[in-house]
């Protein structure tokens, strides 16, 4: 007759083992108590159906876009100082917090504003931005900015 298998026990295994295994265990007990070992068996029972769900999603032209659209802006954020950012983000608080007028400021109002140095500072930078893009668009076709 065959010798049955027998498997060390935690307290048999040689140094730093035991506390490894220990901790494993309890680390497995815990995920266990927490549901997250169902919700994985669940997760991997269905796979053929949450693949089948994502692929589909995916592969739309929208998702793609998206996507793409997100990766352009995280190469342009990482290409700004966040010093430049922060200042940016403070600035936009500030405005937006401002009270406002019920009515729009005057034409003769907004020339009086662009006496001031910072104004016209970032006049001049949103009017490069808008002449970058004006560039951008004469050098595409309509059909390709929306497609």
């Amino acid at each position: 007759m065959a010798e049955p298998i027998v498997f060390p026990g935690p307290k048999q295994l040689p140094g730093s083992r035991t506390d490894a295994v220990g901790s494993a265990h309890a680390l497995l007990q815990e995920l266990h108590d927490a549901g997250v070992l169902d919700m994985l068996r669940g997760l991997v029972s269905a796979r053929d159906e949450i693949s089948g769900i994502a692929t589909s999603v995916l592969n739309t032209p929208e998702t793609i876009r998206a996507l793409r659209n997100l990766l352009l802006l995280t190469t342009a954020f990482s290409s700004i100082q966040p010093e430049v950012l922060k200042s940016f983000a403070q600035a936009l608080a500030t405005g937006a917090n401002r009270k406002s007028e019920h009515r729009a400021p005057s034409v003769t109002h907004l020339l009086w504003r662009m006496r001031d140095g910072n104004i016209r500072r970032v006049v001049a930078v949103m009017l490069d931005v808008l002449a970058s893009l004006g560039k951008d668009f004469a050098a595409r076709p309509v059909s390709a900015m929306t497609e």
